[in-house]
């Protein structure tokens, strides 16, 4: 899986879980959500080939900042296509 996952996403392991997060800037949040469209597809690529099932009902995406951030930069009144 480290090779499938190569590039700038960063990833953590532990047991059966992995989590794919990415640090950016604000005004880049928009371009980065869209560089995990081909690390997904890879990994599930690598997971079907491994015998492995991804399991969509607990993926999730989550967007991290401080309050005093999201309200400077509007991230209230953003739509993400986090889906």
């Amino acid at each position: 899986m480290q090779d499938t996952l190569s590039g700038s996403i960063s990833y953590c392991q532990y047991a059966d879980d992995t989590m794919l997060y990415k640090q950016c800037a604000v005004k880049d949040l928009a371009h980065n959500i869209a560089d995990f469209n081909s690390p997904l597809s890879q990994l599930a690529t690598w997971s079907y080939k491994s015998n492995l099932a991804l399991n969509p009902t607990k993926t999730k995406s989550m967007l991290l900042s401080t309050s005093q951030l999201a309200c400077s930069h509007g991230l209230k009144d953003q739509n993400l296509n986090l889906n």
